[in-house]
């Protein structure tokens, strides 16, 4: 069977979202939707403002409110939600424990550059 009228009104959703997808949040929550194979949910969530800020607040009783009516595709979604904040989680420790690196190393370096140069000091003097 060919369902020309139902490809064009996906093709039309479609194109509007591209349209209301200007926002990094909005295309973050959109390509995450895609990956975890829940596009039909795309609009309900764009049109809603949801965003990977905010996905782990959702509860059962929102996504009914989207729209999310099969409870399998509700356990999943919030299944992973937790999945992606637990991924945040790890993210900032890393972003943070590379910032705690890269600020030893800085101060490391000027530790290093100030023993450079009394050590260039102290054989000035001995050579004197």
């Amino acid at each position: 069977l060919h369902y020309p009228l139902r490809r064009q009104r996906q093709m039309c959703i479609r194109d509007r979202l591209d349209e209301e997808c200007d926002t990094d949040e909005s295309a973050e929550i959109i390509t995450w939707l895609r990956s975890i194979g829940m596009n039909k949910y795309i609009p309900a969530f764009v049109k809603e403002d949801i965003g990977l800020d905010i996905l782990s607040e959702l509860d059962d009783t929102h996504l009914k409110l989207l729209g999310v009516n099969s409870l399998r595709d509700r356990l999943y979604i919030i299944a992973n939600s937790k999945k992606i904040e637990r991924d945040m989680l790890e993210t900032k420790k890393k972003e943070k424990k590379d910032s705690l690196i890269v600020n030893l190393l800085e101060d490391l370096q000027c530790c290093t550059e100030s023993l450079t140069l009394e050590t260039s000091k102290l054989k000035e003097k001995l050579n004197m």
